[in-house]
């Protein structure tokens, strides 16, 4: 049986997280979910655009590449 979990703030327990995995669910976002990560992104391309600092895994790569800055022009 396959049903379909919406992403959203509410916390998840172990034992729904069990239920998600062993009945195969299918994951959405919520409503909410969206906006929160619309947000999320509209406020990291602003600060992106206004400041020169090193913003780990954002505009630096990851791990041993933290010392590489990944150029503006680049998605």
């Amino acid at each position: 049986m396959s049903g379909v979990h919406t992403i959203s703030s509410s916390p998840l327990s172990l034992d729904e997280i069990r239920t998600i995995i062993s009945r195969n669910y299918t994951l959405a976002l919520s409503t909410e979910a969206e906006a929160r990560i619309r947000n999320c992104f509209d406020y990291l391309q602003q600060k992106i655009k206004v400041t020169a600092e090193s913003i780990y895994g954002i505009n630096t790569g990851f791990g041993a590449l933290a010392d590489r800055k990944v150029p503006a022009q680049d998605p």
